[in-house]
C-alpha cells in the first residue's frame, strides 16, 4: 500500500529552485525496500518485501533528460524529510560556487578532504609506531627509580605506592623453571 507523501516546509522548494531551476522533489513510495526480495517462509508461504517511501531530488540535464540527484535518507538508510539541511547541502555542492567547474567542486569536497584524512591517518600511524618504540625502550631499559606494579595479569608503570598510570607491556609469559632432578614438561 502506497503511503502519502509527508509534508515539509514550502520554502524548501523555493530555495532549491534558486540553486538550480530544474530541481524538484518527488515522493517515491516504493524507494526503499525492507527485507529481502520475494521469498518463501519455512512453511512455504510466499513472503513479499515491504517498501518505504523516500523523497528524491530530481533535476534535468542540458539535453532535457530527468535524473535523480539524491535520495533523501540518513547514512543508515532511514527516512529523512526535506529541510534546510538539504538546501545547505545543495548550496555546498553547487558548481556555480566553483566557477561552474564540477572538477573543482569534486576536488574541494572529495579529493582535499580525502588527502587530509590520509594525512591524519599517517600521523596516527607514526604516533603509534613512536609509542611502540617508547614501550619497547621502557621494557628493555627501565629508568632508575621506576618500578613495575603487577596487577592481576597486567603490568603497569607508575610512581610510588599502588598507583597505576599505564600499561607498558602485555601480560608476562609463563616461564617454566626446571627443578633439580626433574625434566620440564
Amino acid at each position: 500500500m502506497a503511503h502519502p507523501a509527508p509534508s515539509y516546509p514550502e520554502h524548501i522548494d523555493e530555495e532549491l529552485q534558486r540553486i538550480d531551476p530544474t530541481f524538484r522533489l518527488k515522493w517515491e513510495p516504493r524507494c526503499a525496500m525492507n527485507g529481502v526480495t520475494t521469498h518463501r517462509d519455512e512453511n512455504g508461504r510466499l513472503i513479499k518485501p515491504t517498501f518505504e517511501g523516500r523523497f528524491e531530488l530530481w533535476a534535468t540535464d542540458t539535453a532535457g533528460r530527468d535524473y535523480v540527484v539524491q535520495v533523501l535518507e540518513t547514512e543508515e538508510g532511514e527516512f529523512k524529510p526535506p529541510g534546510d539541511w538539504l538546501v545547505q547541502r545543495r548550496r555546498q555542492l553547487n558548481p556555480e560556487r566553483f566557477g561552474g567547474s564540477t572538477d573543482e567542486m569534486v576536488r574541494r569536497h572529495v579529493e582535499i578532504p580525502a588527502a587530509e584524512r590520509e594525512r591524519k591517518l599517517q600521523e596516527e600511524s607514526d604516533d603509534a609506531i613512536e609509542d611502540g618504540i617508547d614501550w619497547a625502550t621502557q621494557v628493555e631499559t627501565p629508568k632508575v627509580g621506576r618500578h613495575i606494579n603487577y596487577h592481576g595479569d597486567r603490568m603497569f608503570s607508575g610512581g610510588s605506592g599502588g598507583e597505576m598510570s599505564r600499561i607498558i607491556q602485555p601480560p608476562p609469559q609463563r616461564i617454566i623453571v626446571p627443578m633439580p632432578g626433574r625434566r620440564p614438561t
